[in-house]
């Protein structure tokens, strides 16, 4: 419930919904304006979100059409989803598989490659954007490169 009553912008947890089975909980955030009287959600309920997959190519220095061995592999790394302004909402890092799920609010997200040290001189994951609806999952697909030439 929200209280008209709090200061002028106030954040609030309205209700949190645990998923246990699926090892994921969402928490709802509101923020309130007392002066506006507007509310605005701020997180999701877990209806919407980003989910895909994220590989690295090429994977050998010459690949021909076909070849087996050179096709893309999944890429373990970490992201950061990023608010149009470059504010970062929430992170990620991708399975053994490449594939990653997050929860997002409806809204335009920019999805950006964190390193943990430097990143690499050449090569690397493109900033990738995407729009999530409202009860709905935008799927992307990420290809890094991998600097193989």
């Amino acid at each position: 419930m929200i209280n008209k009553y709090l200061s002028p912008v106030v954040i609030m947890v309205a209700s949190v919904a645990a998923f246990c089975g699926v090892g994921y909980f969402a928490i709802q955030v509101y923020q309130s304006n007392k002066t506006s009287g507007t509310t605005t959600q701020i997180t999701t309920d877990g209806s919407s979100g980003i989910s895909g997959t994220v590989t690295a190519s090429p994977t050998c220095p010459v690949s021909k059409p076909g070849d087996k061995n050179c096709l893309p592999h999944p890429l373990t790394a970490q992201f950061a989803v990023q608010s149009p302004e470059g504010s970062t909402v929430t992170s990620f890092t991708t399975n053994e598989d490449g594939v990653f799920s997050v929860f997002a609010a409806p809204g335009t997200y920019h999805i950006v490659r964190t390193y943990a040290t430097a990143p690499p001189q050449i090569g690397g994951c493109p900033t990738t954007s995407v729009t999530v609806i409202s009860g709905k999952h935008a799927t992307i697909d990420i290809v890094c490169d991998t600097g193989i030439r």
